[in-house]
């Protein structure tokens, strides 16, 4: 990576990607079966895995990805 604010960033998208999901599932626990709620709780899981390959995208030096 080329700069120290970039290698910040990623890294904090590293940790969100991983912690908002396992965070959501946490305070949603009696919540997962409920499927009226599901989209409640199931955009954090969305937010983590565009998070997870933005990271991906941006160590691998994609086009487009800085």
């Amino acid at each position: 990576m080329k700069t120290k604010p970039l290698t910040i960033s990623v890294k904090m998208a590293e940790i969100m990607g991983v912690f908002l999901p396992l965070a959501e599932t946490v305070r949603r626990a009696n919540q997962l079966l409920d499927l009226s709620r599901f989209f409640s709780w199931f955009d954090d899981y969305i937010l983590g895995i565009i998070l997870l390959i933005a990271v991906y995208l941006v160590k691998t030096r994609k086009n487009n990805s800085i």
